[in-house]
């Protein structure tokens, strides 16, 4: 039987600003590691009742989305218009673009396949085969690919439905899957994440996922940016065999990407899950994260002004 990879991994600080708000980090979103089980179920109850008010504050946004929902252009239009001009003077040049083209084929070659049905060994002497035993790898794929069948979902989910035990688990996975990455980003640049917030995370289940907590797959996130395609496609290449198992990709860097679906930004999405001895230990195997890789050049463009009209777009849109 295949042993669990063990990975030595260095503490990495938890930072005091927010990857995607840019605002001071809130106290972590769910440990629920309260000294009793009173309080902790007090604690869960609390997001519980989050989770409610979420729901009719997201119905009363949606509408308001679908009578001004055009402003949402207007909003961003100046930082789209940045984001554009710089992409078109990037992809004015022919190696730019084959670069492009590398990085998708990485990005593709990356992503794990599902676990398939265990196969029989060839027979030996007439004698019945045996089984293949199923690695660490294949057991979480083959939970995320259960998850998908009997959704009949295109994409990756949480095997949990639950949004407090998704909170819990990131609380529990964050520091670890940092760490990770951080130890794999060679000439890339690494900023550390905040888990997604309470707040946030309940106004995304209801505006943009109906209530399906299993559909939220970036409550742990991270970013890590690069000088150059051949880093970025270094990094990416470095994941195939590592316990950062990529299970899906979103890469609005190649020149068929409609930046209208982003407002101008542009970089890669990995939904990626940690498969090693500390997650299974824990019961983190499946949990999905986010791991987004961008262009200094294209992240020199965020400044705070440019993501509070991200925010405004966002909102307008009920997303």
């Amino acid at each position: 039987m295949r042993k669990i990879e063990i990975v030595p991994v260095a503490e990495v600080a938890l930072p005091d600003e927010d990857v995607e708000t840019g605002g001071l980090v809130p106290p972590p979103a769910c440990t629920f590691k309260e000294p009793t089980l009173d309080l902790r179920a007090a604690r869960i109850d609390e997001v519980r009742a989050m989770m409610r008010r979420g729901m009719e504050y997201a119905e009363a946004v949606t509408l308001h989305a679908g009578y001004f929902g055009g402003e949402s252009r207007m909003v961003v239009a100046a930082d789209r218009s940045r984001y554009d001009q710089l992409w078109e003077r990037l992809t004015r040049g022919h190696e730019f673009v084959a670069k492009l083209d590398d990085l998708e084929t990485a990005v593709g070659g990356a992503v794990a396949r599902e676990a398939t049905p265990l196969l029989a060994r060839p027979p030996v002497n007439g004698r019945r085969p045996s089984l293949e035993p199923k690695t660490p790898r294949a057991k979480a794929l083959e939970k995320l690919g259960y998850v998908r069948k009997i959704t009949g979902s295109r994409k990756h989910m949480q095997v949990v439905d639950d949004l407090p035990v998704l909170l819990a688990q990131a609380a529990a996975l964050n520091q670890h899957f940092q760490g990770l990455v951080a130890a794999r980003v060679g000439r890339g640049e690494h900023r550390v994440g905040a888990i997604k917030s309470r707040a946030r995370a309940i106004e995304k289940l209801y505006r943009s996922y109906g209530g399906d907590a299993s559909r939220l797959v970036d409550l742990v996130r991270t970013i890590c940016k690069f000088d150059t395609l051949d880093d970025m496609i270094s990094f990416v290449e470095s994941l195939r065999d590592s316990p950062l198992v990529v299970v899906g990709s979103k890469n609005s860097l190649t020149t068929a990407f409609d930046s209208k679906e982003s407002a101008g930004y542009r970089n890669i999405n990995l939904s990626v899950i940690v498969v090693d001895a500390f997650t299974f230990s824990h019961g983190l195997e499946a949990h999905v994260s986010e791991l987004q890789l961008g262009l200094q050049s294209i992240e020199a463009l965020r400044d705070e002004a440019g993501h509070a009209h991200y925010i405004e777009w966002r909102d307008i849109k009920a997303e």
